[in-house]
């Protein structure tokens, strides 16, 4: 018995077309620029390469924070750049990473990790931060010179265990808007930044940005130790 091929595209076929695509629209972009509004190929690629990591990212945090005890917010001093004013902030949270196997939130508080959410100014790759608990903390981004999320995991010992670095984000701001009935813990909402052009030699860095944010609470917060494990 033979069987019909199926109409449609398989994952590689569209993975190819996708990139041939945006290949052809790259050499198109001089000429593409005005019939597009004035934005060009490159800037709308690089928006929805911007919507997707911005999806990872958010994905991520969630994972985090419904782990997480506590944490512990930084704004930084404001940075002229170019003309305009960028600041350094942090988010430091502790949460308990390990797996659904070994998790239990009665003993959390002596098994936390320590999460460097860390947003850098250009040429700032430091910050000293507030940690969750008390001290303070200084803070070296994993985008090096550059501006950036980065994202760094500590394990107890203080040994890193990951560190990425998110380039096109570029302001992160936090706000408690609520507490939580089923935990108690803080409300928070997250809002980031992202700029999908950058202009050099005497031009304002840091235009047409893209704006998302995050609403989320700490899942393994102290008035709350029975809160189910998230994988």
């Amino acid at each position: 018995m033979r069987f019909k091929r199926s109409i449609g595209f398989t994952l590689i076929e569209l993975i190819v077309s996708v990139a041939m695509l945006g290949t052809l629209l790259l050499f198109l972009s001089p000429l593409l620029g005005g019939a597009l509004g004035g934005k060009t190929p490159r800037e709308l690629l690089r928006k929805a390469e911007v919507a997707s990591d911005s999806q990872q990212l958010i994905q991520r945090l969630r994972f985090y924070f419904s782990r997480a005890r506590d944490g512990a917010f930084t704004q930084g001093p404001a940075v002229l750049f170019l003309g305009v004013n960028l600041a350094s902030s942090a988010l430091v949270v502790r949460s308990d990473m390990r797996p659904c196997t070994t998790f239990n939130p009665m003993n959390s508080a002596a098994n936390l990790n320590r999460i460097e959410i860390f947003s850098s100014a250009p040429n700032n790759n430091t910050l000293t931060a507030n940690l969750p608990g008390g001290g303070t903390q200084v803070l070296t981004s994993a985008c090096g010179a550059d501006w950036g999320l980065s994202i760094r995991e500590f394990n107890l010992g203080g040994g890193q265990i990951s560190a990425t670095c998110n380039r096109f984000i570029t302001n992160l701001n936090y706000a408690v808007i609520g507490n939580s009935k089923l935990t108690g813990a803080d409300i928070f909402n997250l809002d980031f930044a992202a700029q999908t052009e950058t202009f050099w030699n005497g031009q304002m860095m840091g235009q047409n940005p893209v704006f998302f944010n995050l609403t989320s609470s700490y899942g393994n917060s102290k008035n709350a130790p029975m809160v189910a494990c998230s994988q």
